[in-house]
């Protein structure tokens, strides 16, 4: 049986196979630089990165705590950037956006049925880790607007793939806290045991 790959070790790997092949396209095949970019653009990429390893992470250990459908549902949530996109740089939504939106929000609750069962405060902390990760990986989205226009996009997951490298380590201690939280904390450790049971503690290594 094989054991089950921690969390912070799968965005580790991912990210390495992503920026392999990466470089193999922009030799080959793109013919890219991604070093070839504005200097005042690169805060905006800097967030863009900081942004998806974040939002991937948390979404990814909000799995740990309720289900994978209630993550999917909000990650892919399109009330969240539209929203953020309004809040943020003032974008417009149009009453057509927004039918459009409930109704793919709607048509995906019905066929995911996210609310079948409903676990309690754990369920709660899954939720709140999620619409977090949706939000912080859509703040990231929407600020890379603002230089669409003066940057080659297929340059920016270069530096996305980097921090996620870099931010390999920092994900393994922070994991390491919510091991420990659910230790520590009565309430959750009960809520969740049942989980961990099934998953094994080494899902939270």
């Amino acid at each position: 049986m094989l054991t089950p790959l921690p969390t912070y070790h799968f965005l580790f790997f991912r990210a390495l196979f992503c920026l392999t092949t990466l470089l193999f396209l922009y030799k080959f095949v793109l013919r890219v630089n991604p070093l070839d970019v504005e200097l005042d653009t690169l805060p905006f990429i800097l967030i863009r990165s900081v942004t998806v390893a974040i939002g991937t992470y948390l979404t990814t250990l909000a799995m740990l705590f309720t289900d994978v459908t209630k993550v999917i549902i909000l990650y892919y949530s399109p009330f969240i950037p539209s929203i953020l996109g309004y809040v943020l740089i003032g974008e417009r939504v149009t009453h057509r956006d927004i039918l459009f939106f409930t109704t793919a929000f709607i048509g995906m609750i019905f066929i995911m049925n996210p609310f079948d069962n409903i676990k309690g405060i754990s369920d709660v902390f899954g939720v709140m880790l999620a619409i977090l990760g949706s939000t912080i990986f859509n703040c990231g989205l929407i600020a890379m607007r603002k230089i669409k226009h003066r940057i080659n996009m297929w340059a920016v997951p270069f530096y996305v793939q980097i921090v996620a490298l870099m931010a390999a380590p920092v994900l393994y201690t922070l994991t390491e806290m919510v091991k420990d939280l659910t230790k520590e904390t009565p309430l959750v450790h009960i809520t969740i045991s049942g989980k961990i049971a099934k998953r094994g503690p080494e899902d939270l290594e």
